[in-house]
């Protein structure tokens, strides 16, 4: 693909792409190949595995079944903080953190501890009770921030996503043991100026010396936020070193109305159970649905997912949904993608009494590069960090 035609005077170059763009769309086009061939490398891995050993699992089926509650299994405590710095931008998602708990494990919903009576008599609708599962509750307090790719510009800027702030609390409850997961979230928050975003974000530019952001005048307007998630996950293949897991999910309110479809593996020693994808707050449910191995003091682990989302409602790319009259939402010239392909790596070190968690988010672009100024990043790049303990 040429950047350009030496049709111009004299015969110099005269672009009719910008070399940029072609740039941009060749990586757009790399990451859509690393999307299929990471699906064909899991696959066929799932494959070889299997057709090399089809008794393996049958063999392994006493110590991955978790039968019995873990013995070292306590509360779980997680701080998650999650930013676009390593991939050199600060554009589209750009900051955000969470807190969440988790209660105990239990063998039935009436002795999960911390979970009101209302609260038990919804999951009871909703989740599956069979012998061998085990329950779990978890909440969430977090904050999200959403910024176009010139923060130095105090005008509204109508061809990139808006400045966007949510302040958010989530609760899930899940169903699950080694081979299959049920679960579900709700989050309730708000978007706007009370999301203290413009604050929190400017407080840590002028202590990091970066880059003071001066266009949050023009953020979304205050709208209420209410979410909700529905999840189920399937165990493909496992043994002691590796597993593959089909994933699917909804998501319903005015934050996110979306479907996804994922394919899970992780490699290495491992817990039971399924991995944990750290999406920001509001995006998706908090959960943890891992299972303590007794034989294993220190877990250390790989995963790689690949995931496809079709988006019906995204408020940091459309802006207000239940609150008329904002200028961007308004007036804006962007083209939200309805579909979205991510890879997410994720590198894990567990111990009995706290975890590391590293994870990087790889998305396919989210607007279409022809409604974007020739500088805006049309992509949502970002990783995380997670740290956690038990006590």
């Amino acid at each position: 693909m040429r950047c350009g035609d030496r049709n111009g005077p004299s015969g110099s170059l005269r672009p009719s792409q910008s070399c940029r763009q072609v740039g941009e769309q060749m990586q757009d086009e790399i990451r859509w190949m690393a999307v299929a061939i990471v699906v064909s490398l899991l696959s066929g891995m799932m494959g070889g595995l299997h057709a090399k050993d089809k008794n393996a699992v049958a063999k392994a089926e006493p110590k991955h079944q978790y039968k019995k509650l873990p013995k070292r299994e306590r509360p779980t405590w997680r701080f998650e903080f999650a930013n676009d710095i390593f991939f050199d931008s600060d554009n589209q998602f750009t900051n955000g953190f969470t807190v969440q708990e988790f209660s105990t494990i239990s063998e039935n919903l009436d002795d999960l501890a911390g979970t009101w009576a209302w609260g038990k008599r919804i999951a009871r609708g909703i989740l599956p009770s069979k012998d061998g599962l085990f329950y779990r509750k978890g909440i969430t307090f977090g904050q999200d921030m959403q910024t176009p790719e010139d923060i130095e510009d105090p005008d509204i800027i109508l061809d990139d996503v808006p400045y966007l702030g949510l302040l958010a609390s989530g609760t899930s409850w899940i169903a699950f043991d080694d081979k299959r997961f049920t679960g579900y979230g709700i989050t309730v928050g708000i978007v706007g100026e009370y999301s203290l975003a413009e604050q929190v974000q400017t407080a840590v530019h002028e202590l990091t010396g970066s880059t003071v952001p001066q266009g949050w005048d023009n953020q979304l307007d205050n709208e209420p936020v209410f979410n909700f998630y529905y999840m189920k996950k399937r165990k493909l293949w496992r043994n002691r070193s590796f597993d593959g897991a089909f994933s699917g999910g909804v998501a319903a309110g005015n934050f996110v109305t979306s479907a996804h479809v994922s394919l899970e593996t992780r490699f290495g020693r491992m817990p039971g159970g399924f991995v944990y994808l750290q999406d920001p707050i509001g995006t998706g449910m908090a959960y943890d649905a891992t299972i303590p191995r007794e034989d294993v003091r220190t877990e250390i682990y790989g995963s790689a997912v690949v995931r496809a989302t079709g988006l019906a409602v995204f408020m940091p790319l459309e802006g207000n949904i239940l609150v008329s009259g904002n200028e961007w939402t308004d007036n804006n010239t962007i083209d939200p993608e309805n579909f979205l392909g991510q890879v997410i790596l994720g590198f894990h070190v567990v111990r009995p009494g706290w975890g590391l968690h590293f994870t990087w988010f790889l998305t396919t672009d989210t607007v279409d590069r022809d409604s974007l100024s020739a500088d805006e990043d049309p992509t949502a790049d970002f990783s995380t960090f997670m740290i956690e303990w038990r006590f």
